[in-house]
């Protein structure tokens, strides 16, 4: 689980497209791509360009041609457009098919492909007139001006929900549009009119726990922070015992090289004495040999004749 500020999630970075903005009417008016950012991951989530795909993290880029894609059942990724955020649950695919604004600023083009899975959208700012924010599915276009609202695809139809606002709904084979308002929704399957209903009370619990996942997101982001905050305690805890234990092991270290010391010496100066005690005493036992030989020396002199010289 990864979470990204939402302050730095609110400016889009701007890149210039050179082609000319659908629409506009001056010759100056560019169309400016611009990117989505990545708020929030929780489980496998992927973002795939081209041929390439990476692991989403939050603060990552997404712009017009990308792919998002969720494979665990339980993989939730938030990305802000400007204002708007988008939410896709588990086990689902959306294509960026247009993200792009024109260089004036007075037109923006926001359009999803939903290949597969759901997403929820809230367009928290109002759009203009030449705006468009959609979300496109096999079977129907799910078009807001300013809302929150699910879309649903499987394999045989799809399912858009309005949670507040309103969103109008096209079946993409007749045409057929409807416009469904507050807790209203209209399923699109392919051969069949779409048909509006009321969404029914398990539905609308369901929508309520995504649409507060801020909540969730802020409680497992606390839940985060308190075991990174427990966890650097018992490192600092740890690294102060480990220092207290080397400080102490640096004392024992210097007392046994106090005590080594002083035993060396102690061998030492009883080495010394040794030493000096047995040149004493062999000292002693030459001068009493020497003694002992002097007087044989005298009886053992020579008689000389002074008159035979």
């Amino acid at each position: 689980m990864f979470l990204f500020k939402k302050g730095t999630a609110v400016l889009p970075v701007l890149i210039i497209v050179f082609y000319a903005f659908t629409g506009c009417k001056e010759k100056s008016n560019f169309a400016v791509a611009y990117n989505g950012i990545v708020n929030f991951v929780q489980g496998e989530c992927f973002i795939i360009d081209g041929a390439s795909e990476k692991p989403a993290n939050p603060g990552d880029t997404v712009s017009q041609g990308m792919k998002i894609s969720t494979r665990s059942d339980k993989a939730l990724i938030d990305i802000y457009i400007d204002e708007n955020v988008i939410r896709l649950s588990g086990k689902t695919e959306l294509e960026f098919s247009k993200l792009f604004q024109s260089s004036d600023g007075t037109s923006e083009q926001v359009q999803l492909n939903l290949v597969k899975g759901s997403v929820f959208s809230k367009v928290v700012r109002k759009l203009a007139k030449h705006d468009e924010f959609s979300i496109k599915t096999p079977t129907a276009v799910a078009s807001v001006r300013g809302t929150e609202f699910m879309v649903e695809q499987d394999e045989q139809k799809a399912s858009i929900s309005c949670l507040d606002g309103m969103v109008a709904v096209k079946d993409i084979q007749t045409d057929q549009e409807i416009i469904i308002a507050e807790n209203e929704q209209v399923q699109a399957e392919s051969g069949k009119d779409m048909v509006k209903s009321q969404i029914d009370s398990d539905e609308l619990k369901a929508f309520e726990i995504i649409r507060n996942i801020k909540e969730i997101q802020a409680d497992i982001s606390k839940k985060y922070e308190d075991q990174k905050k427990e966890i650097m305690e018992k490192v600092d805890e740890q690294i102060e015992k480990d220092r207290e234990m080397v400080e102490k092991q640096k004392e024992t270290d210097v007392q046994n090289i106090e005590n080594i010391k002083n035993e060396t010496d102690k061998k030492a100066a009883e080495i010394g004495d040794a030493v000096d005690k047995n040149i004493d005493e062999s000292t002693k036992k030459v001068d009493e040999q020497m003694k002992d030989v002097q007087p044989d020396l005298k009886d053992t002199a020579p008689d000389i004749d002074p008159n035979s010289f």
